[in-house]
């Protein structure tokens, strides 16, 4: 059962309207939650959003963020998502929610090195490993109803598996 997502679909979730660096105006919010799609390809042509919410669908996969290099804030929670391994771009990413997916694995987030919020809550993850050890700007680390294990790898200056301890109770 596949549910691409549609050009009607696209064109009722985008608002914001801002100008690019090259002065020309493009949408930078898109919020298509709840409808069920298992691609969201469509949304590559939107090459400037900044704010993408695809939240509560049946998505596998996250490939189709390649062509959204100026991504700043995803929700992508409530959907299949089993792993985020070819996750790369985009680089500049600030806050990413992810809760409520199948992850059983982290895999290596080095490539976002902006990022300050990540929400994995509910997902299969049972240890953190190294995969975030180069956000340094990261902090806020939801892996709460997970079965965390340990987060090994993670201490690193001011970060400690003490200060994490709050974020990862099972509620």
């Amino acid at each position: 059962d596949t549910q691409p997502l549609q050009d009607h679909q696209v064109t009722a979730g985008l608002s914001c309207l801002g100008v690019t660096p090259s002065q020309r105006h493009a949408y930078l919010r898109c919020d298509v939650p709840g409808l069920k799609l298992t691609s969201a390809l469509g949304l590559r042509r939107f090459q400037h959003l900044q704010h993408l919410d695809v939240s509560q669908n049946r998505l596998r996969t996250l490939d189709f963020l390649d062509g959204l290099p100026f991504l700043l804030h995803l929700n992508a929670s409530r959907n299949l998502l089993t792993s985020v391994m070819t996750f790369a771009s985009p680089r500049q990413l600030e806050t990413v929610d992810l809760s409520y997916n199948l992850l059983g694995e982290l895999g290596s987030w080095d490539v976002h090195r902006h990022l300050k919020q990540l929400k994995l809550r509910a997902n299969f993850l049972e240890f953190l490993g190294t995969g975030l050890a180069m956000c340094q700007h990261l902090r806020s680390l939801d892996l709460g109803n997970n079965s965390i294990c340990g987060v090994d790898g993670y201490a690193r200056g001011d970060r400690t598996e003490e200060s994490l301890t709050p974020l990862c109770e099972r509620s």
